[in-house]
């Protein structure tokens, strides 16, 4: 009687849900259950597109945050050769993302409101029915058979998506037709029911804090697995048989990181095979996420086969946790979602450093150097983040020569014999 009341289309109240996987012994993370279901249920569908704009801004210059959060760790320790070489890197990927043809294709559609629709798809706004038409609207082989072969398999997902434990976000295009794709060993076109599909989860990490998992994102055709496919081309990355639709990836990214934000969570991992395509392309760093021997995702438990939801990249690997999927690429989210934010943390950064330093003769004080590479970093992103007011440009230039003004010439007396430091340039 339990089971069939679980399986039907009205939703049952959270506690039922609850006991009823616990006594399965199913159920992970109860407590973070607790309060992630209750921001599930208050988060609004529609995502504001002012949002998704903001978010895919900072991705066409995720290099210079990340170069930004190097020198903020500087602060408190000395970054290690790596991290150093790293910088270099990062200069170098900015400079080619600012003229690859990807992002001037983000340019293009980087105006979201009225063209690109974006929705949470929050289990308690939807029926059951509906929910599951859209998520499971083109399926993989594997999901397919983890969907057949998994008892209460649709149910259980809905269920995990009411605990928190599973988060889809799906995009329309509002001005051109979807496109019907032609899967592997088929004659038949199927046309999705969504541009893209975004299913992530929340896990918990080593040091037992919440953030968002992306397992996959779909774009219509169960062979979507590189950055090429999303450019347009078959499967094979031969010849271009679809439209460019690579602005969608960067949306589907944007719109996990602007979810992270809503639900509390404190970065994002980008985890399908394209996204970590992507990932690379940002410059975004890899560090050890999960403990070895620990339950990773909150609601069902999801490791064994059949069991809970299906997941196509959180456990990929052997069954032990083991390998390269306990480091996974992590983006922060960044602190500053607009320019006033931004040019508040320059003139907090110029006072800093004026004020500790304006009467000092020949040596600065400590971390000060740290300080004002952290403020070049945040100039440049200010300089090249898409659609910056200009008055906020020229007044962190102004900031930051100010502050370089005053203490420049007592950092390079004090590294004269230390030419692992260069001045910051403006």
């Amino acid at each position: 009687m339990l089971m069939r009341r679980m399986s039907q289309t009205a939703v049952p109240p959270l506690e039922e849900i609850l006991d009823f996987y616990k006594k399965k012994d199913i159920l992970a993370f109860e407590d973070e259950v607790r309060v992630m279901a209750e921001r599930i249920r208050m988060a609004p569908t529609e995502i504001d597109p002012s949002k998704i704009q903001i978010y895919a801004s900072q991705l066409m210059v995720w290099p210079l945050i990340e170069t930004y959060y190097l020198w903020q760790k500087s602060l408190d320790k000395q970054l290690a050769g790596e991290e150093l070489a790293k910088l270099d890197e990062l200069g170098m990927k900015q400079s080619a993302l600012i003229v690859s043809d990807d992002s001037r294709k983000l340019m293009q559609n980087l105006n979201v409101d009225g063209n690109f629709r974006i929705r949470f798809l929050n289990p308690y706004q939807y029926s059951r029915d509906e929910f599951i038409s859209i998520v499971l609207s083109v399926m993989c082989g594997p999901l397919e058979k983890h969907v057949r072969r998994t008892r209460m398999g649709n149910t259980k997902i809905l269920h995990d998506a009411q605990m928190g434990g599973t988060v889809y976000i799906a995009g329309d295009d509002l001005k051109n037709p979807k496109v019907a794709y032609q899967n592997t060993g088929s004659t038949t076109l199927r046309t999705p029911a969504y541009s893209f599909l975004q299913r992530s989860f929340v896990c918990i990490d080593r040091k037992s804090q919440p953030f968002l998992f992306m397992d996959n994102v779909e774009g219509g055709c169960p062979y979507f697995r590189r950055l090429d496919h999303w450019r347009g081309m078959d499967e094979d990355s031969q010849n271009q048989v679809y439209p460019n639709r690579i602005q969608e990836a960067f949306f589907g990214l944007a719109a996990a990181m602007n979810m992270a934000s809503q639900l509390g969570l404190a970065y994002v991992v980008p985890r399908d095979f394209e996204l970590v395509e992507l990932a690379r392309l940002l410059g975004v760093r890899e560090r050890r996420v999960f403990l070895k021997d620990s339950e990773w995702k909150i609601g069902l438990k999801s490791e064994t086969p059949y069991t809970g939801v299906y997941t196509h990249s959180l456990y990929r690997g052997n069954g032990n946790h083991d390998g390269h999927q306990l480091r996974h690429p992590i983006m922060d989210i960044f602190p500053y979602s607009d320019p006033e934010q931004m040019i508040a943390q320059i003139k907090r950064l110029e006072a800093e450093i004026v004020t500790e330093n304006w009467d000092r003769r020949t040596k600065a004080t400590p971390k000060t150097f740290e300080r004002l590479k952290m403020m070049s970093a945040l100039n440049d992103i200010i300089q090249a983040y898409p659609l910056m007011p200009k008055y906020i440009q020229d007044s962190s230039l102004t900031a930051t020569t100010n502050a370089l003004r005053v203490v420049g010439p007592l950092i390079e007396y004090s590294t004269l014999n230390n030419s692992s430091q260069t001045m910051p340039r403006i």
